[in-house]
C-alpha cells in the first residue's frame, strides 16, 4: 500500500516537473555540464553508505552516497572522470563518457580491509601489530554449518587445532593453541567474549552413564560473532596474566553501523546421514565363527551347537523361517533433518548504534531421538550520552535443549551401561533356535539382552532410555567512556554471566544393566555465575616521528561453582523414575558442592612506534588470585616484542615485488591459574562411621594442604615475518616459536606416615616448539572472474622435559584397559602404552608338528585329547618368546613382541630377553599430529561463488578401543569386526588374527595392544558452498543470496573408525580415544540470505 501511494505521488509529480527538467537539461548541454547519479554496491552486492566521489580534475566539486549507496553529482563535462574512495575498498577512477547513470561495483582491497586487530584491551592498526595474531572473519567461521563456533575455527587459522569429541549434534570440541601445556591443569584457552573471559573446557551434558560433552559456549550463536582473533605468542597473551598460557581467543560480536536500520534474514535447511559403515561380520559369518566355536557334538554347552544346525548336524538356512537375522545399522540409524533461522537489525546514526539479533537452530542426529535445539540472541547498543561521553551494553543469552540415546558412556572399566554404538556394531545380527536361560527375547523370539545386560538389543535402547538436558547461559557487559581529549580516554566495564546446566537419566526395570537393579535414574546440576570489573585508561600520542600508545588498568572477577547429583534405583511402579525420584527404594547419596575464586589484577601496555617503521611493545600484568595461599597468590608476567618494517626502508619502498616485509620477535610470560579451588588447602570429605551401634556423620581429611603451590608458568619466544608480494597479491606469516612451560602441577607420592599416597606439588615441566605458515593468494583476479587460495600449515613438537622424581606416570583411558596412557620425560603428552602385537603363535613355533603339512598338524590338534580345540597346549620350540604369566601355549595365541628386559638390579635394559613382561610395554603411538592445517579456494564469478575448504592432520594415531571388545574371541553372544573373518584356524593358518580364545589365552585382559593403535591421518573436505547474488531489488531487497552446501563432503583417511577426529575422554591426560563414539553426518543444505 505504501509503495503503491509512493508511485501515484511520483507520477503526478512527475507529470508536472517534466518542462522544468527539459530546462535544466538544455541549459546543462549548453553550459558543458552534466548531471550523473547511480548507486555504489560493493563485491557483494550491499549498498556502500559514505564513498566519496569527485571530480578528478576539480576536487572540491564532490559527494557521498547516501543510504542505499546512491548519489547524485553534476559533472563538469561528459568527458569528466570520478574518483570513487572508501575505507577497505581499491580507489577507483570512473570515465563518465557523457552518461548520466553510472553505477559501480568496488572491490575489496587485500591489504586495507584488515587494518585493524582486535587484541586484549584495545585494538590496533594490523601494519603495526607485533604479535602473533590470527583473525577469522564471520563468514569464514560460518562455512560449516555447527552448533559452536569452536567448530567453525577448525582449518581456519594457523597452530589452532581443533578436534571433534564425537559426531552427535551439539558435540563440545577440544582446541589446543600451540600444544597443550599442562598435565593435571586444563590446556584450554581462555576465551574473551566481547570482553569477558572465561575458561571454555567442555562440560558433560549428560547424568549418569555418558559422555556427552558440551562447550560452554555452545549457546553463541556462530551468525553473531563478527570475528575471532586468536592470541598465540606471550606478547599477545601476557597481557591476560596467568590465564594465558594456553592462548586467547577474543571474540567479537556483531555491532551497529551507522546508517538506516538494515533487517537481515537468512535460513538454512539440511538432511544428514551417516558417512561410513564399519565392516562386521555378516550374518553368515558370524554363524560361522558360531559353529567354529561351539563344534557339534563336541562343545554342546546348553546345546549351543544346536542354535544354527538341525538336530542331525546340518547347517539350517539364514531364510527367516528358522532362523532370524536383522541389520542394526539399518534399522536404527536415520537421515537426520537440520535447520537455521537467524534474524538481525543493524543500524544507527552519528550517537546511537545498535545491533539485534534472534536465532533458531536445531540439529538432529542419525540416531532416533537425538537432537540439540538453540534459542540464542544478542544485543548491543552505543550511545554516546554527551560530547565525549559514551556507553554501551553487550547481551547475549542462549537456551539450548537436547536430548537423546547416551553414547562413549564409560564408567571405570566396564562398558556394559552405555555402548549403544557398541551394540549397534557387535549385538548378534542373527538369532538360533535355541533359548538361553539367563536371556531375554522380544515378541518374535529375537534376544534383547544378554550377559546380565551386558549384551542388549540397541532398538530397544534407543526405544526405552531417557536422557534430556538444558542449559541457559548468559553474558552482559555494560561501559561508560570519557574522553578527556583526543589523547586521553578512560574507561569502566562491569558485567555478569549465569551459566545453567541440568541434566537427567533414566535407565528401564524391565531392560538391559538397568533391569538388576530395579531400574536407575540420574540428575545433575551445574550452575556457574559471577562478575566483572574492568577499568582502563587509555593514551594515544603522535609526536612527529614517534607514535605512542598506553594503555593500564585494574580488573577484578569473581565466580561462583554449585553443583547437585542425584543417583536412585530399584523402582516398583513401571514407567515411573525420573519424575517421582521419591518413588524408588535405593536412593544413593546425594552429592553437592560450591567454590569460589576470585582475580584481581594490574595491567599495561605500552606500543611506540619510530618513524611507522620500528615497533616496540612492552607489557606486564599482575595477578592477585584466590586459588593460592598467602605468599603466593600475585604472580607478575611480561612481554616485550619488536617489529621491523623492512618494506619501509628507501631502499625496498619502490620495489615493484615485494610490497610488504616485516620482521619480528618477542618473548613473554604467562600463566595458568585454572587448577581447581582450595587446591593448596587440606580438603576434607564427608564419612560415615558406627559408633556404639549407631550410624554417625563426620568429615575425614582426604588432601594434605601445600602452601607452596603456584602458578604454572609459561615461557614463549617467537620469530616471523610477514611477506606481500605483487602489490600483496601473494601474502606469508611464518613463525618460529619454542613455548616451555613450568611448575607443573603434578601428584608425587607422599611419605606413608603422612597418611596420603599423594601430595600436589609444583614439578614438572613440558615443551611445545614449531612452526606455523599461512598462505594467501589470488592466482586470478580479471574483473568479474577472481581466484583466491588460503593455506595455513603447522606443526608442533611436544615434550615432556620433567616430572620430579618420578620415571614415569601412567593413566587408564576410559574403558575396558587400564595404564594405556604414559607421560615420561622425552615424549609427548598424549602416549599411548602397551604392547607390541608380532602376529600368533604358529605351527612353527612347535616341535610336535614339525615335517607336517597344514592338514596332518591340524588333524592332531582335532585327535587331541580335549575336544576344543582351543584347550589342547603344547611345547614351545627353545628360543621362542614366552610370556610371563602364561603357562600353556598352541597355535593361534597371539604373541607378544619382545623388545627389552631387565637386568641384575631391576633396571630396563633394551635388549629381548626372550620373556614377555613389563620391561616389554613401549610407546605404541601418540595423539600428537606432525602437521596440521587446511586451505581454501574460493572462485567468483559475477554472482556466482564456488567455495571449498579442506581439513587435514598427518602423523597423529588414534586408539580405537572398539577393536579392544570387537575382535576378542572368547565371547560368542556378539558379533565380531570384519577382520575376525581372516582369524587363525585350524585349516587356515595364515594369519595374523588371534583365533578362538586367542587374546584371552595368550594373557591380553586389560593390556593396550598395537592393534587397538591406527593412524589417524586424514584429508577432509570439510565443506563445499555454492552461492548465488540475486539480482538487486529481489522483494524489494537491497542484497539477497541463496545457497547449496554440503558439509563433511568427503574424507580420506585409512583409520577403520566411523571418523579419525575424535576423542572420547573428558581428562586432557588420555586424548584421542575412539570408544563408542557418535559418527559424524554428511549434511546437504541449502538457504537464503535477504537484506531489507
Amino acid at each position: 500500500m505504501l509503495k503503491n501511494t509512493f508511485q501515484i505521488m511520483f507520477h503526478r509529480l512527475a507529470a508536472g516537473a517534466i518542462l522544468p527538467i527539459l530546462l535544466c537539461a538544455m541549459s546543462s548541454t549548453v553550459y558543458g555540464q552534466l548531471a550523473v547519479s547511480g548507486t555504489i554496491v560493493s563485491d557483494e552486492g550491499d549498498p556502500l553508505i559514505g564513498v566519496t566521489i569527485r571530480v578528478k580534475e576539480d576536487l572540491n566539486t564532490g559527494t557521498i552516497t547516501d543510504f542505499d549507496g546512491k548519489y547524485e553529482l553534476t559533472v563538469p563535462s561528459g568527458s569528466s572522470v570520478l574518483l570513487l574512495s572508501y575505507t577497505g575498498y581499491k580507489t577507483q577512477e570512473i570515465a563518465v563518457n557523457n552518461r548520466s547513470s553510472i553505477d559501480v561495483t568496488m572491490a575489496t582491497d587485500a591489504e586495507t580491509l584488515e587494518e585493524v586487530v582486535v587484541v586484549g584491551y584495545g585494538y590496533v592498526d594490523k601494519k603495526d601489530l607485533t604479535g602473533a595474531v590470527s583473525s577469522v572473519k564471520s563468514e569464514d567461521l560460518t562455512r560449516v554449518q555447527s552448533s559452536s563456533f569452536e567448530q567453525g575455527l577448525a582449518a581456519q587459522a594457523a597452530g589452532v587445532q581443533v578436534t571433534g569429541t564425537q559426531g552427535g549434534p551439539g558435540s563440545g570440541s577440544t582446541i589446543r593453541i600451540r600444544g597443550g601445556t599442562s598435565i593435571t591443569g586444563t590446556s584450554d584457552p581462555l576465551y574473551v567474549i566481547d570482553g569477558f573471559p572465561l575458561v571454555g573446557s567442555n562440560v558433560n551434558g549428560s547424568a549418569g552413564p555418558g559422555t556427552v560433552s558440551e562447550s560452554p559456549l555452545s549457546t553463541i550463536n556462530p551468525e553473531d560473532i563478527e570475528s575471532i582473533e586468536v592470541l598465540k605468542d606471550a606478547s599477545s597473551t601476557a597481557i591476560y596474566g596467568s590465564r594465558g598460557a594456553n592462548g586467547v581467543i577474543l571474540i567479537t560480536t556483531k555491532t551497529g553501523k551507522e546508517g538506516r536500520a538494515r533487517l537481515t534474514y537468512n535460513n538454512s535447511f539440511g538432511v544428514g546421514s551417516i558417512t561410513k559403515n564399519i565392516d562386521i561380520l555378516s550374518p553368515q559369518e558370524y554363524v560361522d565363527f558360531w559353529n567354529e566355536y561351539y563344534a557339534f557334538g563336541v562343545v554342546t554347552f546348553n546345546d549351543q551347537d544346536r542354535a544354527y544346525r538341525d538336530d542331525f548336524g546340518n547347517d539350517l538356512a539364514l531364510d527367516g523361517d528358522v532362523i532370524q537375522t536383522r541389520n542394526w545399522a539399518e534399522r536404527i540409524f536415520k537421515n537426520s533433518f537440520n535447520m537455521r533461522h537467524n534474524l538481525n537489525l543493524n543500524g544507527g546514526s552519528d550517537r546511537t548504534r545498535y545491533n539485534v539479533s534472534f536465532g533458531y537452530g536445531r540439529d538432529e542426529g542419525i540416531l532416533p531421538g537425538s537432537f540439540y535445539e538453540r534459542y540464542s540472541t544478542n544485543l548491543n547498543i552505543n550511545q554516546e550520552l554527551a560530547n565525549r561521553l559514551s556507553a554501551g551494553i553487550n547481551v547475549n543469552a542462549g537456551f539450548v535443549d537436547r536430548g537423546g540415546p547416551v553414547t562413549a558412556a564409560v564408567e571405570g572399566n566396564s562398558t556394559s551401561r552405555s555402548s549403544l554404538l557398541t551394540q549397534i556394531l557387535l549385538f548378534p545380527n542373527v538369532q538360533g533356535r535355541i533359548r538361553d536361560a539367563e536371556a531375554t527375547y522380544d515378541e518374535d523370539g529375537f534376544i534383547l539382552s544378554g550377559r546380565n545386560g551386558a549384551t542388549f538389543n540397541p532398538e530397544r535402547q534407543v526405544e526405552s532410555t531417557h536422557n534430556f538436558g538444558n542449559t541457559v547461559n548468559a553474558f552482559a557487559n555494560t561501559y561508560l567512556q570519557y574522553a578527556f581529549s583526543d589523547e586521553l580516554t578512560v574507561k569502566s566495564t562491569f558485567g555478569g554471566n549465569f551459566y545453567n546446566v541440568n541434566s537427567e537419566g533414566a535407565y528401564p526395570s524391565d531392560f538391559g544393566w538397568s533391569e538388576a537393579i530395579g531400574g536407575a535414574a540420574f540428575t545433575n546440576l551445574f550452575r556457574s555465575y559471577g562478575w566483572l570489573n574492568e577499568n582502563t585508561v587509555n593514551y594515544n600520542k603522535d609526536l612527529g616521528i614517534h607514535r605512542f600508545n598506553v594503555v593500564a588498568g585494574f580488573t577484578q572477577q569473581q565466580s561462583t561453582n554449585r553443583n547437585l547429583s542425584t543417583n536412585n534405583q530399584d523402582f516398583p511402579l513401571p514407567g515411573v523414575s525420573i519424575d517421582a525420584l521419591e518413588s524408588s527404594r535405593l536412593q544413593l547419596l546425594t552429592q553437592s558442592g560450591k567454590s569460589t575464586w576470585g582475580l584481581k589484577s594490574y595491567l599495561g601496555r605500552v606500543n611506540y612506534t619510530l618513524n611507522d617503521k620500528y615497533l616496540f611493545t612492552v607489557s606486564g600484568r599482575s595477578d592477585g588470585s584466590s586459588r593460592f595461599a598467602e605468599g603466593n597468590k600475585w604472580g607478575f608476567f611480561p612481554s616485550a616484542a619488536f617489529s621491523w618494517r623492512v618494506s619501509e626502508e628507501p631502499w625496498l619502498t619502490n620495489s615493484k615485488t615485494i610490497s610488504n616485509l616485516k620482521l619480528r620477535a618477542t618473548y613473554g610470560v604467562s600463566g595458568n591459574n585454572n587448577i581447581g579451588e582450595y587446591r593448596s588447602l587440606a580438603a576434607f570429605g564427608p564419612t560415615r562411621a558406627i559408633i556404639d551401634g549407631s550410624i554417625v556423620g563426620g568429615a575425614t581429611q582426604t588432601s594434605p594442604a601445600n602452601e607452596a603451590l603456584t602458578w604454572e608458568t609459561t615461557a614463549q619466544s617467537d620469530v616471523g615475518f610477514e611477506l606481500g608480494l605483487f602489490n600483496n597479491r601473494i601474502t606469508f606469516d611464518f613463525d618460529y616459536y619454542v613455548k616451555t612451560t613450568s611448575d607443573l602441577l603434578l601428584n608425587t607420592p607422599s611419605p606413608p606416615e603422612s597418611g596420603f599416597d599423594v601430595i600436589l606439588q609444583n614439578l614438572g615441566e613440558v615443551e611445545n616448539k614449531g612452526i606455523e605458515l599461512s598462505l594467501n593468494a589470488t592466482p586470478i583476479d580479471r574483473g568479474d572472474f577472481t581466484w583466491n587460495i588460503r593455506l595455513n600449515l603447522s606443526r608442533n613438537e611436544n615434550t615432556v622435559k620433567d616430572i620430579g622424581d618420578a620415571e614415569e606416570i601412567l593413566f587408564n583411558a576410559p574403558g575396558p584397559t587400564s595404564q594405556d596412557f604414559i607421560v615420561r620425560v622425552g615424549d609427548p603428552l598424549g602416549s599411548y602404552y602397551g604392547y607390541i602385537t608380532d602376529g600368533v603363535y604358529n605351527y612353527s613355533d612347535f616341535p610336535i608338528f614339525d615335517g607336517l603339512s597344514t592338514q596332518e598338524a591340524a588333524d592332531v590338534i582335532r585327535n587331541s585329547e580335549n575336544p576344543q580345540y582351543w584347550d589342547n597346549f603344547y611345547t614351545l620350540h627353545e628360543g621362542v618368546v614366552t610370556r610371563a604369566g602364561v603357562a600353556q601355549y598352541r597355535p593361534g595365541m597371539v604373541k607378544i613382541k619382545d623388545i627389552a628386559g631387565f637386568d641384575e638390579n631391576g633396571n630396563r635394559v633394551m635388549v629381548p630377553d626372550g620373556i614377555v613382561n613389563s620391561a616389554d610395554r613401549t610407546i605404541l603411538g601418540s595423539v600428537q599430529p606432525d602437521l596440521f592445517g587446511g586451505f581454501t579456494n574460493d572462485f567468483r564469478y559475477k554472482s556466482f561463488s564456488l567455495n571449498f575448504l579442506w581439513q587435514f592432520s598427518i602423523g597423529n594415531e588414534v586408539y580405537n578401543l572398539n577393536r579392544n571388545l570387537g575382535t576378542t574371541t572368547a565371547i560368542t553372544g556378539l558379533n565380531k569386526l570384519g577382520e575376525i573373518r581372516d582369524r587363525w584356524t585350524l585349516d587356515d593358518p595364515d594369519s595374523d588374527i588371534p583365533g578362538i580364545w586367542g587374546l584371552t589365552d595368550g594373557g591380553v585382559s586389560s593390556e593396550a595392544l598395537s592393534d587397538y593403535v591406527e593412524d589417524g591421518s586424514f584429508l577432509r573436505l570439510s565443506n563445499v558452498t555454492f552461492n548465488y547474488n540475486l539480482p538487486r531489488g529481489f522483494i524489494s531487497s537491497s542484497n539477497a543470496r541463496v545457497f547449496l552446501a554440503v558439509d563433511n563432503a568427503w574424507i580420506i583417511s585409512n583409520y577403520s573408525g566411523y571418523d579419525p577426529e575424535v576423542s572420547v575422554s573428558n581428562n586432557a591426560t588420555t586424548p584421542g580415544v575412539d570408544l563408542d563414539s557418535y559418527p559424524r553426518q554428511r549434511v546437504f543444505r541449502g538457504g537464503l540470505s535477504v537484506t531489507f
